[in-house]
C-alpha cells in the first residue's frame, strides 16, 4: 500500500470545499438555512483521530524496544531478549484505518471550510459560524492524527533486519559471501 500523499489530501479538501460552497450558496439562495455542525460532530472528529493515534501505542513500544535491542547488541550486551512482535494483521488494519481517517478528515475539512466561507460571505454573519469553525479545527486534528498514525504504522526503511546486519554492514544483504 502506498503512503497517503499530502497532495491527494489537499485535492480532496479543495474539491469538497468547492462542492460545499456551491451547494450551500444554492441552498441559501432558495431560502434554506446554512448547515451548522452540532456539538456531537465537534467532539467526535478529534476523538476519533486521538483514539486511532492511541491505538498505535503497541507499535511505538515495539519500535522503541527494537532500537534499544540494537543499541545493546552494538554495545556487546547480548543479555536482552528480542521483544514480542506486534501482530502484523493488527498493524495493517490500523494502517488502513489511519489512511481512511486522514482522507475522511480532509473531506470534513473541505466541507466545513466551504460552509464557513459561505457564512462569512453572507451580509449578516450568524453566531453559528463558530460551530462550523470548531468542527473545521476538529477535522484538522483528525486528519493530522490519521497521517501521524499512518507514519507510525509504516515499516521503517531498513525493516526489522537491522539486527541481522552482516559483516559488511548491509542489512539483509543478498550478496554471496566467500567461504
Amino acid at each position: 500500500m502506498k503512503p497517503t500523499k499530502f497532495l491527494s489530501l489537499i485535492i480532496a479538501a479543495a474539491s469538497s470545499a468547492v462542492a460545499t460552497y456551491l451547494l450551500v450558496r444554492l441552498a441559501v439562495a432558495n431560502g434554506w438555512q446554512v448547515p451548522v455542525a452540532n456539538l456531537n460532530l465537534i467532539l467526535v472528529l478529534p476523538t476519533i483521530g486521538l483514539i486511532v493515534l492511541g491505538m498505535t501505542w503497541p507499535i511505538i513500544r515495539y519500535r522503541r524496544a527494537i532500537s534499544e535491542l540494537a543499541k545493546a547488541t552494538a554495545a556487546a550486551n547480548p543479555s536482552l531478549n528480542r521483544p514480542k512482535r506486534v501482530d502484523p494483521f493488527y498493524a495493517v488494519r490500523l494502517l488502513m484505518l489511519a489512511k481512511a481517517i486522514s482522507i475522511s478528515g480532509s473531506l470534513f475539512i473541505g466541507w466545513h471550510l466551504g460552509a464557513v466561507a459561505v457564512q462569512v460571505g453572507l451580509p449578516v454573519v450568524a453566531s453559528t459560524v463558530w460551530f462550523n469553525f470548531a468542527a473545521l479545527i476538529g477535522a484538522l486534528v483528525m486528519t493530522i492524527c490519521g497521517v501521524v498514525a499512518e507514519l507510525i504504522c509504516r515499516i521503517p526503511q531498513g525493516g526489522d533486519s537491522d539486527l541481522a546486519a552482516g559483516e559488511n554492514g548491509k542489512a539483509g544483504s543478498t550478496e554471496a559471501t566467500p567461504a
